[in-house]
Parts: structure tokens; C-alpha cells; sequence
């Protein structure tokens, strides 16, 4: 995929000022991509910043136009301004000419005209001041507090848009009538034919959200499927059609071993998921953190058209310093990441783990501060729906909180498949996640069941889906050793009583492989003919 990087106004158009080539980028982008137009318009908020004829008369059009869902070809656009404004900003052909320096991101330059803009008010205003004191139409006194206040509005402004650093602490009074309303809009909508529109959306878009469970229940996987569906324009919703990239933050996985070959598994288009490393001069080790690393995702996410970033999980990301269990310091963490999220137009994902605490309610049990709970507008929660004794019963996923939304939703039942990925050095062992129809079972349901007293059916269940996941993923094929399976359990939870349990469950064989030095392993039964020696009674 082309990484497309901003380029210098003087660059765009040679023989044109930098003002009017930043407004042709910006115009011309929106005319060929109209799905640009929301937000170049949250920072193009008035058409008078436009001062190049053809292009603000083309704009205003587009500001009719694209809200209501008219065509914006050219035909359409002459047919709309008419013959007399088309003559006016130089006929026809201008279309074409404003299309000709079209952007595929074209934010950049937006935000880079409005400083210009706003510098330019700035000359204008105190030079206005300077010319009236010069004059002496007016007496002192009242030119200063006019000076004042013009200083101050424009010294707001350049604040509010970055050009210059807060000097002040102050509060800044809105008017309801001057905020944009918007409509929701739907990552994720499993609403069917025959419902209202969007009344079954599941994951809003700009938001945060979060998908939690116990161990081994497959919010990974479910994680590359949703990131295949985003890159293939195959998820049902604002966005079905319309491919976009992923940001896949992941901190526990390996990209080689395990990420990339589920990515290949859900069948995910690997040209527009990215991986995200952090380059710091001055930390050769460096990892993504918030908040410090907030506006650099955000303004990757525009350079690369990103539409989702998945954290997983979540808490990594978080920079040490903070303490996760402490709302008001994850409030500091994670706003500025929502905020950035909003302007920069992408959804968060966050993966997150149930603790042992909470009883039914899901949200309850996202471990760390409740301040999850609080800042997350969706919660996709996962667990076991049904237990066959055999440790390979199916899956079930609810979505257990929907501020933006319906509650009530239907939940769905899924399956966690082992996938063999082809590579030039063979077979690469991995499991897919598979959507399965609706269930009359929820996540809350499950969680209730298994508090029953005395009951242990939760923490076997999920080791041995952790274990069956563990031995089916990456390299491994179904079999590991002891030692690295105990290893990983203990870092995911499982206790040894669960381990072992689960490993009878699954009907696991300890073997040792007839070659020599060969080390006893673990293995997943299998039809292949015995090439391994039995554990000794």
C-alpha cells in the first residue's frame, strides 16, 4: 500500500499561491471523494476561509449537496449552480481542474489553511487597531479595550487549533445552537431487512469499546475478524463497501507467530492492517503509551485512512506510571485517546480480561478501574454458552452495554476452528474465530451459572479452551512441552489444578517423539499413525 505523506502547499500547484493551493487539495478532494467532506467541514467551517472563486462556489455546493445524499458529478454540479455561476468561476472545465489536486487524505492540509487563515485575521485585525490609533478617529481608551478584546478572541483561536500553546486557564462558553448535531453511526449494525435502520448497530463509530472475557475464549481472534471484515469492506455497516485500514497495537502476541498468520486466517486484506513500533532517538526500546503517544496514532490513523485500532490489550498501553485501578488517572489516559479518536475519525477496540469478582454483570469484571466501564460506549463480552464435558462446546457473545443503542440485542453463538497457514517455511498452525447464528443464551446468562456455590465449571472451561488455543496456535501443531505449557498458564491465570484438569478433559497425551534427545510433550490427539512413545504408568 502507498503511504501517502503531506505535501508543502508550494508543491501542490505550481503556479498558484500556497493559500490557493491548499484550497484546491482540500476542494478538489472533497469533489472526488465525497466521504472526506464531514470532516474537511469540521475544520472548514465557514466558506469564506475560501477565497479562490472556483473553489469556494464548488464547496458551498458540495455543503448542500453531500449531506443530502445528492450526486456531486459534474454534470450534477453545473446542473446546480447553473449556467451563470459556472461562467462566472470559468466554466465547465473547472470541475475537472479542482479534481485534478485531489489528496487521498487532504486533513492535513485543511488544518494547514486554517492557521493560515487565522494568521491572516490576526494581521488584518491589529493592523485595523494600529491604522484607528494612527488616525486618532477614536479616543484611546476605547481603542485599547477594542485592541483587548480582538487579541483575545484571536488569540482563542489560534489555542483552540494548536498554532500556539495555552497561556491561561479559562473557561469557554459554547452556545447549544452553534454545536453540529450528528447522527450515530455504525461500525458494526447486524440490523436486519426488516428493522427501523441501525436500531441493531453494536459498535459506534469514534468511540470506545471494549471486548472482555476469560482466557482462552477467543477475543483475539474475534479481534482479526473484525480488522479482515474492515480491510475487505465486508462488515455490515457505515463502512460495508468501503475498505479502510487497521492499526493492530499488540503487546502480548507475536506478529510472526501468531497476529499475522490469524490475520491471514480471517482473511484480512495485510496491505491496510499495520503494525504500530514507536521510534524514539532518545529510548531505543520504546513502546506505544498513552496518554503521551496520543496525537501521533491520531494523526497516523489519517495519513493511512484507518478506520479501527486495536489495543490488545488495552491496559498495556497504558503507561506504567498510571495506575490502572485508579479512575481518575485511566480518565487521564484514556480521554484524550477517545477525543483523538472523534477528530481524527476512528474506533477503538480494547481487549480486556474478566476478573474473578463481579458476579453476573460483565461490566463489572473488565479488570482495572471502573472507569472502563464508564468511558467505553460498547462492551462486547464473550464466555462459554454451553459445556458438552468435552471441553469443545460452542461460544457465545453478547453485547452487554450499548450507551449509544439498543441493550437487549440478540447475542450470537461462535467457534474457535484450528487453521493451518501455508508459509515458505511450512505450516504455520493457528485458530480463526466463526460467527454462528443467534443464541437464546447470554454472556450474563453464562456468568450466572457458573457463580452457582461450589460450582468450578468456569475456571476448567476456560483452561481448557486456554490450553486447546495455546497447543493449536503458531508453530506448536498440537503439542508443546510441559514445562512452557505450565509456563504460559501461570502467566494467563490457569492454576495447575485447572491445568491438569483441563488436559484430562481434552484427553491430551504426554509422548515422546521417537528421535534422539527427543523431550516429553503434550499432545492433542490426533487420526495420524503413532510416530511417539506413551508416557511409562
Amino acid at each position: 500500500m502507498t503511504t501517502y505523506a503531506p505535501r508543502p502547499a508550494d508543491e501542490l500547484v505550481a503556479d498558484q499561491d500556497p493559500r490557493t493551493a491548499l484550497e484546491l487539495a482540500i476542494v478538489g478532494t472533497a469533489l472526488v471523494d465525497p466521504t472526506q467532506f464531514a470532516a474537511l467541514a469540521e475544520v472548514i467551517t465557514d466558506p469564506a476561509m475560501l477565497l479562490h472563486a472556483p473553489t469556494r462556489a464548488v464547496w458551498e455546493c458540495l455543503a448542500t449537496r453531500i449531506p443530502a445524499g445528492e450526486p456531486v458529478d459534474y454534470y450534477a454540479l453545473q446542473r446546480a449552480l447553473g449556467p451563470t455561476e459556472v461562467g462566472r468561476i470559468g466554466g465547465p472545465g473547472v470541475f475537472g481542474r479542482i479534481a485534478a489536486h485531489a489528496l487521498p487524505v487532504a486533513g492535513w492540509h485543511a488544518e494547514q489553511l486554517r492557521e493560515l487563515v487565522i494568521v491572516e485575521e490576526a494581521k488584518t485585525g491589529l493592523l485595523r487597531l494600529i491604522h484607528r490609533l494612527h488616525e486618532g478617529k477614536d479616543d484611546l481608551l476605547g481603542t485599547l479595550k477594542d485592541a483587548q478584546q480582538e487579541t483575545g478572541r484571536l488569540l482563542q483561536r489560534a489555542e483552540d487549533t494548536g498554532l500556539t500553546e495555552r497561556t491561561s486557564r479559562r473557561l469557554i462558553l459554547t452556545p447549544a445552537s452553534q454545536i453540529r448535531v450528528r447522527p450515530v453511526r455504525w461500525l458494526w449494525d447486524t440490523t436486519p431487512a426488516d428493522a427501523p435502520p441501525t436500531s441493531h448497530g453494536r459498535i459506534p463509530m469514534y468511540s470506545l469499546a471494549i471486548a472482555a472475557g476469560g482466557p482462552g475464549l477467543g477475543k483475539s481472534q474475534w479481534a482479526c475478524w473484525l480488522a479482515a471484515q474492515i480491510t475487505r469492506g465486508t462488515l455490515p455497516g457505515a463502512l460495508y463497501g468501503k475498505p479502510r485500514g487497521v492499526i493492530y497495537a499488540a503487546t502480548e502476541d507475536s506478529w510472526t507467530y501468531t497476529i499475522a498468520p490469524r490475520l491471514i486466517a480471517a482473511g484480512a486484506d495485510m496491505d491496510l492492517v499495520f503494525r504500530v513500533d514507536v521510534h524514539d532517538d532518545g529510548r531505543p526500546h520504546a513502546r506505544l503509551s498513552l496518554p503521551v503517544d496520543t496525537s501521533l496514532l491520531g494523526q497516523a490513523a489519517e495519513l493511512h485512512s484507518v478506520a479501527l485500532l486495536v489495543a490488545d490489550p488495552l491496559l498495556s498501553m497504558i503507561d506504567k506510571s498510571i495506575n490502572d485501578y485508579r479512575a481518575a488517572e485511566v480518565r487521564e489516559a484514556l480521554e484524550p485517546l477517545v477525543a483523538a479518536a472523534d477528530r481524527y475519525k476512528f474506533t477503538i477496540l480494547g481487549l480486556a480480561h474478566f476478573t474473578k469478582q463481579g458476579g453476573a454483570d460483565p461490566v463489572s469484571r473488565i479488570a482495572g478501574s471502573g472507569a472502563f466501564g464508564q468511558l467505553i460506549r460498547s462492551l462486547v463480552a464473550f464466555a462459554h454458552q454451553d459445556d458438552d464435558g468435552e471441553g469443545d462446546g460452542q461460544f457465545v457473545m453478547s453485547l452487554e452495554k450499548n450507551n449509544l443503542g439498543r441493550i437487549g440485542l440478540p447475542s450470537h453463538a461462535y467457534s474457535i476452528q484450528p487453521y493451518t497457514v501455508d508459509t515458505d517455511e511450512g505450516p504455520s498452525y493457528v485458530s480463526r474465530f466463526v460467527l454462528g447464528g443467534e443464541s437464546t443464551t447470554s454472556v450474563r446468562d453464562a456468568l450466572r451459572a457458573d457463580g452457582i456455590p461450589g460450582s468450578d465449571r468456569t475456571e476448567l472451561t476456560e483452561a481448557a479452551a486456554w490450553l486447546r488455543d495455546y497447543l493449536m496456535s503458531s508453530q506448536r501443531g498440537g503439542e508443546a512441552p510441559p514445562r512452557d505449557i505450565e509456563k504460559a498458564a501461570r502467566e494467563a491465570g490457569i492454576t495447575p489444578n485447572a491445568l491438569r484438569s483441563a488436559k484430562t478433559r481434552l484427553r491430551i497425551r504426554s509422548v515422546k517423539p521417537k528421535v534422539l534427545n527427543a523431550q516429553w510433550v503434550w499432545q492433542i490427539p490426533t487420526d495420524d499413525s503413532d510416530d511417539t512413545t506413551p508416557e511409562p504408568p
